[in-house]
Formats: C-alpha cells, sequence, structure tokens
C-alpha cells in the first residue's frame, strides 16, 4: 500500500481524513488515492481513499465493508496490518501502516537478486504472510514483485482481500478473471475456478525470480508468457539448491498438488534455523518474524528510487477539511477546449488525466485526430485527414483504413499502440447509435477467435455525460483479461476483438445494448443508457486450450 516515496499534495487533495492528518501523496489510480498521514501521536501510517464514482455504487460499498471487516481479523508475520477504517463515509477510506522500502521490483530491476539468508527469508515472510491470510479465508489473487516491500526487518506483503474488490467494479463483470499477466497461475488462464494454490504459484514464481532477478516464464508478449505458464516448465536455473525442491513444488501446473502456504513457511523457517519447528504446522508469527529478522539484511535502496520525499514532521496549517465527495464534473467542465475536426465539426476532447476524470485539452499535439469515423451510426474509419497516422510504430506508421468522409463526423483517436489514447467526441449527444469498430492500425500477430484468453489494454470515454472513464493506463490499474464469447465482459468487448489481430488498436462505439444497458454502472460513474468509446489494445490471445499461439 506504500513505498518510501512521498510525493507533495495537489490541488483538491484533503487534508484530514478521519483521525489522520494528511501530509503526501504515496500513488494514485483509477480505482483511489494512496496518502501518506500521521495519526495524533505522529505515527506514519498510509490512508487509501475510494473514489467517489465507485463509492456510489451500494454493491461495491457492502463488498468494501465485509472486507474491512475481515481484514480486521487478519493476522500474521510480514502483513501491513489494518488501522483503522471507514465504510460508511462518502467516500470509504481505510488506513494501514506505514511501510518504507523499495519494492522487490525496484530492487530486482535496480540492484540484482537477494543472496544468502536474505533470500531465505524473503520467501518465508511472504510464504508466511501467505498462510496468514489464508486461514482467515483470503485469497490475495495479485501478488507479485510490485506488492512486496523490501522493509527494515522483513519483507512485506501489501494489499491482502483489497485488490480482488476493487478489481470487480472495473468492466469486467462478476467471476472474471484478475491478476497479472506473468504471476497468474495456469488454472487462472485455463479459466478454472483457483483459490489459495493460485497464490502458492505466485509464490513460486516471485521467489524464482527474487533469487535469479529473471521472470521464471520469461519476458515477451503477454500470450507468449501465457503459453510458457500453461504448457513449460519454469526457468529456475540458479535457485539455490535449498529453496529449489520448494519452488518447483509450488510451480506445479496443478493446483491439488502444490504445498499450502503454511508447509512452505515451516520449510523455509527450517531453512533459516537449520532446526525443525516445536509445532509443526503454520509457524507463529513471532517465532518467524524473529527468524527473518536474524537473517535479514536490506539491500541499499537502487538510486533514484527514493524519489523526492516530505519531512514527515510537516504539518499543514490554516487548513482543516474531511474527506467529502466532489460534484461530478457536468459536461461545461469537460467541454472546455473545442477542436475543429476534417469537414467543419465541433467537438470536445476528452483527455484521461492520472486519475482517469475527464479533462479538457487537444487530442494531439498537431491537431490532427488518428482515427474517426462518420458519426450517425456508421461504422467508423481509421485514417486522418492532413496529418500522418500514429500506430504502433509510432507518428507516421501507417494505420488501416479509408480518408475520413466529410460527413460530419466523428469519434477520433490519437496516440500509439501501447499508451494511452486522447480521444475526441462529438459536442452533439449521442443519438441512436449503433454498434461499430473500426481498425486504428493493424497489428501482425495471431488472428482472435472465439474462446480465446484475450487481454486488452483500453482508453474509455462516457460520450452520453461528455467524461472520460477509469483506464487501463491510469497507475496501479491493469489490462482487461476474458475469454471471448464467455460473457464476462460487456458485450461491446467481446465482439470487437474477434477477427482482429493481436497487436492491433480498435476504435469502439458501444450504444447502451453493447455497454451497460438500461441499468448502467454506478461503480464505473455510467448512467443508465449511456454510450461509451473504448479505444481497445489487443495485447495477446492464447487459445482456450493453451496450445501455442500463431505469431
Amino acid at each position: 500500500m506504500a513505498t518510501s516515496r512521498v510525493l507533495p499534495l495537489t490541488d483538491g487533495d484533503v487534508v484530514e481524513i478521519g483521525p489522520y492528518r494528511v501530509l503526501g501523496r504515496l500513488g494514485a489510480g483509477g480505482m483511489g488515492i494512496v496518502y501518506a498521514a500521521a495519526d495524533r501521536e505522529g505515527r506514519r501510517v498510509a490512508v487509501k481513499v475510494v473514489r467517489a464514482e465507485i463509492a456510489d455504487d451500494p454493491s461495491f460499498r457492502a463488498r468494501f465493508r465485509r472486507e474491512v471487516d475481515l481484514l480486521r481479523r487478519v493476522t500474521g508475520p510480514c502483513l501491513v496490518p489494518l488501522l483503522g477504517a471507514d465504510t460508511d463515509t462518502a467516500r470509504p477510506w481505510l488506513a494501514t501502516e506505514y511501510v518504507a522500502g523499495p519494492t522487490l521490483h525496484d530492487q530486482l530491476a535496480h540492484g540484482g537478486g537477494l543472496r544468502g539468508g536474505t533470500l531465505s527469508a524473503l520467501a518465508a515472510g511472504v510464504a508466511g504472510a501467505l498462510a496468514g491470510v489464508h486461514a482467515a479465508g483470503v485469497v490475495h489473487r495479485d501478488l507479485k514483485p510490485g506488492n512486496v516491500i523490501l522493509a527494515g526487518r522483513g519483507p512485506r506483503v501489501l494489499d491482502f482481500g483489497i485488490a480482488h474488490v476493487l478489481d470487480e467494479t472495473a468492466i469486467t463483470r462478476t467471476g472474471s478473471w484478475t491478476g497479472t499477466p506473468g504471476w497468474t497461475s495456469p488454472e487462472e488462464y485455463r479459466g478454472e475456478r483457483t483459490g489459495t494454490a493460485a497464490d502458492v504459484f505466485a509464490w513460486g514464481a516471485l521467489t524464482a525470480y527474487a533469487a535469479t532477478g529473471r521472470p521464471p516464464f520469461g519476458r515477451g508478449a503477454p500470450d507468449a508468457v501465457a503459453y510458457r505458464i500453461v504448457r513449460e516448465e519454469a526457468d529456475t536455473e540458479g535457485v539455490p539448491p535449498r529453496l529449489l525442491p520448494l519452488v518447483q513444488a509450488a510451480l506445479d501446473k496443478e493446483p491439488a498438488r502444490r504445498p499450502t502456504a503454511a508447509e512452505l513457511a515451516e520449510a523455509c523457517l527450517r531453512l533459516l534455523t537449520g532446526a525443525s519447528p516445536a509445532h509443526p504446522g503454520r509457524p507463529g508469527p513471532e517465532t518467524l518474524e524473529a527468524a527473518i529478522a536474524a537473517h535479514w539484511s536490506v539491500p541499499p535502496t537502487p538510486e533514484g528510487l527514493s524519489g523526492p520525499r516530505l519531512g514527515w514532521e510537516r504539518t499543514v496549517a490554516g487548513r482543516t477539511a474531511t474527506v467529502r465527495r466532489p460534484g461530478r464534473p457536468g459536461l461545461s467542465a469537460v467541454v472546455a477546449t473545442l477542436v475543429l475536426l476534417a469537414g467543419g465539426g465541433a467537438a470536445y476532447t476528452v483527455v484521461h488525466g492520472p486519475d482517469g476524470i475527464g479533462r479538457a485539452g487537444a487530442a494531439d499535439p498537431t491537431g490532427t485526430p488518428v482515427a474517426s469515423g462518420p458519426a450517425g451510426g456508421g461504422a467508423p474509419t481509421a485514417g486522418g485527414r492532413g496529418g500522418a497516422s500514429v500506430g504502433p510504430g509510432g507518428p507516421g506508421a501507417p494505420a488501416a483504413g479509408g480518408e475520413v468522409s466529410g460527413l460530419d463526423p466523428t469519434v477520433a483517436v490519437s496516440g500509439a499502440f501501447g499508451s494511452k489514447a486522447g480521444l475526441t467526441l462529438p459536442d452533439r449527444p449521442p443519438k441512436d447509435e449503433r454498434f461499430g469498430v473500426s481498425t486504428v492500425s493493424e497489428g501482425t500477430g495471431r488472428t482472435v477467435r472465439q474462446q480465446d484468453r484475450v487481454t486488452v489494454d483500453y482508453t474509455a470515454a462516457d460520450w452520453t455525460a461528455g467524461r472520460s472513464i477509469p483506464s487501463s493506463y491510469d497507475p496501479g490499474e491493469r489490462p482487461q483479461v476474458f475469454q471471448a464469447g464467455a460473457g464476462q465482459v460487456i458485450d461491446a468487448l467481446e465482439r470487437s476483438v474477434v477477427g482482429h489481430r493481436v497487436g492491433s488498436r480498435l476504435l469502439v462505439v458501444a450504444p447502451p445494448e453493447d455497454a451497460f444497458g438500461s441499468k448502467g454502472s454506478s461503480a464505473l460513474g455510467v448512467g443508465p443508457g449511456a454510450t461509451l468509446v473504448f479505444v481497445l489494445d489487443i495485447r495477446s490471445a492464447v487459445p482456450a486450450g493453451g496450445g501455442p499461439a500463431a505469431r
């Protein structure tokens, strides 16, 4: 939930949350903001505040309450304890102990792999944390190097129980896949029901990565990594012999054959102490943490990872405030900048800021739309008039499709594949729009087929309300992964990707019947009967049977 980097507050940030004084920002994403704060005694805390758009959803609030109640009962070594929460305020929040130190991801990227007792202590601490959480009936679902902090007395595992609650408010439907490509179990890719064994698989991958500095299933396109996870053995060369049998057992393709987290914690404790525990089973938190501290040597913080810092003694003078729900920006707040499109139509531009809220701005530094299509229900066509298209190759790369017609037009796209798109929408409200897909730029990978496991990044806007909605490119967000044709996401996404190649960027106009219909989505702030616009980047497509993907 926190790193050692504390950034200054921005305009509009609150200065008090419950009993905590806000000192700076630790991070932000499409689902919430994490603040550095202090209690009345000056103790450091990290406070996560949920965004108002999500807080409006009654089902989200109910899940949030259940998770907070559960987290209050979770205990175990190497966890970040929950200190307080308010699930009934306009914007729910929860507070945890502040943890200083680099993430495992940053350490390995800049400082190399872990060695000796520190590596064994990391393996023991993460396994012990998982054992504690599993005992409370929680599954992490997203254990990865970015969620492990290398703190002063051992590793700390972040965000148990919260990640999957927040993910359920994205554009997936209940029961869909969550996780991060590369740290995901084979059964998740196979579309099977998952449980604690999926976290154990992630432990094996994380431990191998910490030992070698290499992801155990390699790097590259997500579909290639997914195929290796499902079909090939992990690269464990360089894992110390004392840890190798545990890592290999955790990485078994069949979840039933994997050890439990408690068994891994016990085995790692034996490696640290050289003796069997007095009471076999899940090691006691004090015993495990003492053994970890005795062998833990905090690696020097890699240069450049500390970032700007604020003194924790800093106070915010002259202002008092509480977490409040800001008013949702109206159309006039979003439509502040007009852009003249080809054909003479006036349009407003939705440019996604880091918090996923629409702001006015230019669609492209040159003012040239990259992809657009006729309004009034016609399927958009790709291409731009009077300027170079932007595709995966960057400016100047060809885009599929022909010239935009002179009809009053259009939805326009700027930006390259693999980056957050700029979207320009007509200044008229949508009326009787039909579903349409345009190829902004054509990929060269395999063609997506029904039942493929597909990974897409997306930028999105609510055309009806004139505002952006959270994007997978926002900080803290992740791509959407779903099985085409399985009803796991809104129909517009499943219909769009089938028949297109991996590496393609698509522009999609989704009328209500292909999006959230007459009910809307209070989780995303999408009202009833809203027409949505998506820019989809198809990252990978893996056959349902796990067979090799054509490249």
